[in-house]
């Protein structure tokens, strides 16, 4: 038996970062890449961003209005400047104002035919 977890891509590399006064067991991140690895990433078509903005019944219409509103602000330089307050250009959808810091991320981004470690 292979024991498994569920975990969200960003948790890895930030739990096996372990800076100090961590409060989780540092020990148990430290096999990744070599006794444990991520399966199944590089699946993309089923989320276009992984932040849940809004909770509403289907059909309510609070996508449709949502929808436009995150597209456009997501187009603007005060997008790009928060991303960069927060350290979080590097994950975050680039766009004009976003330059050499733009990356595609951890390994968790890649197609799974491009993992390896």
């Amino acid at each position: 038996t292979i024991p498994k977890h569920q975990l969200h891509t960003l948790q890895v590399e930030e739990y096996s970062a372990c800076p100090a006064g961590s409060t989780w067991n540092c020990t148990l991140w430290e096999g990744f890449g070599t006794e444990i690895a991520y399966v199944q990433t590089g699946q993309f078509g089923h989320a276009l961003n992984g932040t849940t903005l809004s909770l509403s019944r289907k059909g309510s219409g609070i996508r449709e209005l949502l929808r436009p509103c995150m597209q456009s602000f997501m187009l603007t330089k005060e997008y790009y400047d928060i991303c960069v307050k927060h350290d979080l250009a590097g994950v975050c959808f680039p766009n004009e104002f976003f330059g050499d810091d733009a990356k595609v991320g951890g390994k968790y981004n890649l197609p799974t035919n491009e993992q390896t470690g």
